[in-house]
């Protein structure tokens, strides 16, 4: 299942910073949402819905070194986070991106 937009957003957040919201409940329930806006209650509650329930986590990303993003969020963020939505981008779009986690 391809995602045009997410694939869009994500090729742009590595120049221009863009913010996301995302939930993760395991490898099968993930949501992923990116925006040059403010995320929305609308945006968390639909990652929320689409995530099972998994708690939604709110940030900022952009580009990294090399090829990567960097997705700055406030709280604390699961261990595999990365490896997750790694696989997710990878799935949705076809990318192949280094993701990174780091607290605000």
């Amino acid at each position: 299942m391809a995602d045009a937009q997410l694939k869009v957003l994500l090729q742009k957040a590595k120049s221009k910073p863009c913010n996301f919201v995302v939930a993760a409940e395991g490898l099968k329930k993930v949501a992923l949402i990116l925006s040059h806006k403010a995320i929305s209650g609308k945006q968390k509650q639909a990652a929320k819905d689409k995530a099972g329930g998994a708690k939604v986590h709110v940030g900022v990303v952009e580009g990294g070194s090399g090829r990567g993003l960097i997705f700055t969020v406030v709280g604390e963020m699961p261990a595999s986070a990365d490896v997750i939505i790694k696989k997710y981008i990878a799935q949705q779009t076809g990318l192949q991106i280094a993701v990174e986690f780091r607290k605000a």
